[in-house]
């Protein structure tokens, strides 16, 4: 009662002491166990609580090449539902998931930063807000957030739901260039160590297989050609939204050096051009204007490109024509 009382309402020295003087022998060591125990408790408190900024590009942590390092899960932090809300669900679930808790930031906003995140999606009915600023984008587009990775307690329903389904929740593609021959068996590495078979995955672009996963999951890449000889071709920690190939693309178009692409030009352009009157312009009042791409999704471009930029492969192009719609 007497800790209780004095973490609620603290009061000066003198008194305390004289209440001490008063106390037996017997219980003045279990006071003073209790009032430690009270100092632990609250320094425990206060290194779980996430600390807060009020600069996106100043106060988060970038790489070497100006790129945010970490997925950083940013809250309004003067909304007391917010408070209660990274306590009791996200760094709860981050206690279980340790795999996801490592990739993760956890930061409270406020001034420019809050501005910068949650001034597009602030209105006067707005709840709590959260926000997920993605792994690898630039120093200066960080913090422009598009609308599905921003959660408003006012109309988004159950925190859980968004943060596992668009922000822990990640599309991965995966490709096999390693054998024409023998599909790349992928396993799913468990956290116990144990491999479980997810897919067989045959070779070339048309065959990749795309799926959602969760960050921090592991994915083994095997050749089994030979069942007494099977081997690793790769392994794949998710880190973000990723294209993985195993082995090495092909040339991009392996035609004929006889081929006449001046000749396929020409015919090409003859074929447009008597297409260009049957073609129903269909497009919207906008046309063809030439304009500057939204912030947010310049952001995740230039994230996605960033984050898989040493998984680039050549794209298969023979046979499909020597021009293409930009």
């Amino acid at each position: 009662a007497i800790l209780k009382s004095f973490h609620n309402h603290p009061i000066p020295l003198d008194h305390l002491m004289k209440s001490l003087s008063i106390l037996s022998s017997r219980m003045l060591p279990l006071l003073i166990v209790a009032l430690l125990s009270g100092v632990v408790s609250a320094v425990d408190v206060a290194r779980d609580l996430p600390r807060v900024i009020q600069s996106i590009s100043g106060d988060l942590a970038y790489d070497e090449q100006n790129h945010l390092a970490k997925h950083t899960l940013v809250f309004d932090n003067a909304n007391t539902e917010c408070l209660h809300l990274m306590k009791t669900k996200i760094q709860k679930r981050f206690m279980v998931e340790k795999l996801e808790a490592d990739r993760f930031d956890l930061v409270g906003l406020e001034g420019d930063a809050y501005d910068r995140v949650f001034g597009p999606y602030r209105t006067e009915n707005s709840g709590c807000l959260v926000a997920n600023i993605e792994r690898g984008v630039d120093r200066d587009l960080a913090g422009y957030v598009m609308p599905e990775f921003v959660f408003d307690s006012a109309k988004d329903g159950n925190i859980m739901d968004w943060y596992t389904q668009r922000i822990a929740g990640v599309e991965i593609c995966l490709m096999n260039y390693h054998s024409h021959d023998h599909p790349l068996q992928i396993y799913w590495r468990k956290p116990d160590g144990e491999l479980v078979h997810h897919m067989s995955m045959l070779y070339g672009n048309r065959h990749t297989r795309c799926f959602h996963t969760f960050l921090g999951h592991q994915f083994v890449a095997k050749d089994e050609s030979d069942p007494a000889n099977p081997f690793v071709v790769g392994e794949l920690t998710v880190e973000f939204i990723t294209v993985k190939a195993w082995g090495e693309s092909p040339p991009s178009d392996n035609r004929e050096d006889s081929h006449s692409f001046e000749a396929e030009i020409e015919q090409t352009l003859r074929n447009e051009w008597k297409r260009h009157n049957i073609v129903k312009r269909s497009f919207s009042p906008l046309g063809f204007k030439k304009g500057r791409l939204p912030k947010d999704v310049y952001a995740a471009l230039g994230a996605f490109y960033y984050n898989n930029i040493e998984n680039v492969v050549r794209e298969e192009w023979t046979s499909r024509g020597v021009f293409v719609n930009w």
